[in-house]
């Protein structure tokens, strides 16, 4: 079976000791990246399970506006099909010019 993005819960890159912490970034050629974390303070952590944070991959800060971005930060308590749904979905967004059209960084900054 094909693992998209080497993501799946028999191939986890990156795990890192007893404690479950997990990282992972992946930057895609759109000019997004999505980190990806599981650890004791992540929402979901603590029942092995993942939050997902889109970027802008140059600077890596939290994108907002992106079709797939929640409202807050992040999106928490994903499952490991539901990161590979989100993961698909930044990878098949048109590639952005981030000096044509910047992001909302902040939805305390949008009005």
């Amino acid at each position: 079976m094909n693992k998209p993005f080497g993501f799946s819960k028999e191939v986890v890159p990156f795990y890192l000791g007893e404690c479950g912490l997990y990282y992972k970034r992946v930057a895609f050629d759109n000019g997004y990246a999505v980190s990806i974390v599981s650890h004791a303070h992540s929402y979901g952590g603590h029942d092995g399970l993942f939050e997902v944070a889109v970027m802008n991959a140059d600077t890596d800060q939290i994108v907002y506006d992106a079709p797939t971005s929640s409202r807050s930060d992040v999106s928490g308590f994903l499952d490991f099909s539901e990161v590979a749904d989100i993961l698909a979905s930044i990878k098949a967004l048109p590639k952005r010019c981030w000096h044509c059209n910047p992001p909302a960084y902040s939805p305390v900054l949008q009005h």
